[in-house]
């Protein structure tokens, strides 16, 4: 919006102009809120994506794993302690990586969940100014027609 360059009161003209103004804004905001979804949900469709191949990944080291050990089973019973520590440890990393991937997936949500739920309290509330302003507007008009 251009700044005024008097100081005069401002019209019906130039409040009709700074809504159309707002509405194209609240539009474009919208339009950025749709395509912030759209990632999100391409987002989480790629995480899905990665968290099925993790845990195909995952049932395959597991299950070379486990014939690992079972080989190792009959003659070190010590050694067979050692790996399967080492492999509660690696699942339980592996797993709490899956899970920040996941916190982070939801954490994007809610705040996108949030902001669309402000959003329009928010042009609520600028509309309800603006037709204030407004009213306001046409009464100081009337009275100063003589």
């Amino acid at each position: 919006m251009e700044p005024m360059k008097d100081h005069s009161p401002a019209t019906q003209g130039d409040l009709a102009k700074v809504q159309a103004e707002f509405k194209a804004g609240i539009g474009a905001t919208r339009r950025d809120l749709a395509e912030v979804r759209s990632e999100l949900k391409a987002e989480i469709g790629a995480t899905r994506r990665d968290l099925a191949e993790v845990r195909a990944e995952l049932k395959a080291e597991i299950g070379a794993t486990r014939r690992d050990l079972a080989l190792k089973v009959l003659g070190a019973g010590e050694k067979m302690d050692a790996m399967a520590a080492g492999l509660r440890q690696e699942m339980g990393l592996l797993r709490n990586d899956v899970s920040a991937k996941l916190d982070t997936a939801v954490s994007r949500m809610e705040t996108i969940w949030r902001e669309s739920a402000v959003l329009p309290r928010v042009i609520d509330e600028q509309s309800k100014v603006l037709r204030d302003h407004e009213q306001r507007l046409s009464e100081i008009e009337r009275r100063r027609t003589p």
